[in-house]
């Protein structure tokens, strides 16, 4: 029992060990609905050893009802043989007095010898009573023996299971606090990636509200200094209808060109902003190809990876179908040796059962080479592409993981 509940521990570590390289919490359900199962079993078990342990105590008492019923029985013929045996010396005696060394009649004598056959009969019974007791008695003690020893093993392997029940627990827990601490380091870093990408994307945001905030404010100030141009102008034609000064109107004039200077600037500032703003737009275009490449990509890796479990399950029911034929043609190559060995040893020419055995290895040999690759090549061929498969395998699922977060 205690063997096989710890085969069960290591198996339940070897399923730990294969589910945990893949999703956490998949890994966690199924460790903990087997270690459910394994406790249940373990259950299973010590419920039917109470029960063998009922039925022992139920035998041992009906056995010690039958040693009492016997003993009992015993005693009462014992006391019956000792009334007898009274009441027999007590009529030997007064028959002595009576007849005072003279002879018996006849009856007397017959009566007085059938009472002698009864009570030897009844010592004979009585013994034989005693032997069965002291044999039931032997038994019964034997019995009582062996009742104490089964209680105490089943009482010691309860005990084993109930440690083994104890050790199945704590690895249970133990691996839920490993497969949670793993769990939420990686979910840490899925956090800490979508915070990354959250930060660009405000950045990316900012800067874009900036240059349309520029832009905005570069027409306002383009509107504002074609009014004032036109102002200008409007003032420029009334100063001369009016007829004023030279000086007044170059003065008027250089103002006229700085404006002009300050929209040329604006001009240029608006080329920039809408250079800067496409630059803006192209980045934000790129950003979202990349994100459903990325998204494609993720399609593409996972259909691959679904193709690639699906190779390496044939392959290695390939790998196991060949390896099983090349142990068993190597098997039967080797017993078909061994009887040419034998035959050799005791003759020396070969005999017609030996060219048959001869025509047989020749033929397994034939079926070895048969497709001009030889089995256990074309199995470590297929060990390779395998191992190479389970490369790509962990590979796409590490890349999976990281482009999902």
């Amino acid at each position: 029992m205690i063997k096989h509940l710890k085969y069960i521990t290591f198996a339940c570590l070897i399923l730990h060990t294969q589910s945990h390289a893949t999703d956490p919490i998949t890994a966690f359900d199924k460790l903990s609905e087997d270690c459910k199962t394994y406790l249940s079993k373990a259950a299973q078990i010590n419920a039917e050893l109470d029960g063998q342990l009922k039925t022992l105590q139920k035998d041992y008492t009906s056995l010690q009802n039958n040693y009492e019923s016997q003993k009992k029985l015993a005693e009462d013929l014992a006391k019956s043989n000792q009334d007898m045996s009274v009441e027999s010396k007590k009529l030997i005696t007064e028959l002595d007095s009576i007849s005072s060394g003279k002879k018996f009649p006849s009856y007397i004598q017959d009566h007085f010898t059938i009472l002698q056959e009864e009570l030897e009969h009844q010592q004979k019974l009585v013994q034989t009573y005693q032997n069965k007791s002291q044999e039931s008695e032997n038994k019964a003690k034997e019995f009582e023996q062996n009742f104490l020893e089964a209680q105490s093993a089943l009482k010691d392997e309860k005990e084993n299971n109930q440690d083994t029940i104890k050790i199945i627990e704590e690895e249970n827990a133990q691996n839920k606090e490993d497969l949670s601490t793993k769990y939420q380091q990686e979910l840490n870093i899925a956090k800490k990636k979508l915070s990354d990408a959250q930060k660009t994307n405000n950045e990316l945001q900012d800067e874009l509200q900036t240059v349309e905030n520029e832009l905005i404010r570069s027409k306002n100030d383009a509107k504002l200094a074609a009014k004032l141009g036109q102002d200008l102008l409007a003032e420029l034609k009334g100063y001369r209808s009016a007829g004023v000064s030279v000086e007044e109107f170059n003065e008027n004039k250089k103002e006229i060109e700085q404006l002009y200077n300050n929209i040329d600037v604006h001009l240029r500032d608006i080329k920039s902003l809408k250079t800067n703003n496409k630059s803006l737009d192209d980045k934000h275009t790129a950003l979202q190809q990349k994100t459903l490449g990325k998204d494609a990509k993720i399609t593409s890796l996972q259909t691959q990876l679904t193709a690639c479990n699906n190779d390496v399950g044939i392959l290695t029911q390939h790998v196991q179908e060949l390896t099983e034929i090349n142990n068993g043609y190597k098997s039967d190559i080797s017993k078909l040796n061994n009887q040419i060995d034998e035959l050799k040893t005791q003759k020396q020419a070969p005999s017609l059962k030996e060219e048959q055995l001869e025509d047989e290895v020749k033929t397994l040999k034939a079926k070895l080479a048969k497709g001009g690759t030889d089995p256990s090549k074309e199995i470590a061929f297929l060990g390779q592409q395998l191992k190479s498969l389970e490369t790509l395998q962990t590979t796409l699922q590490q890349l999976e993981a990281a482009t999902t977060a």
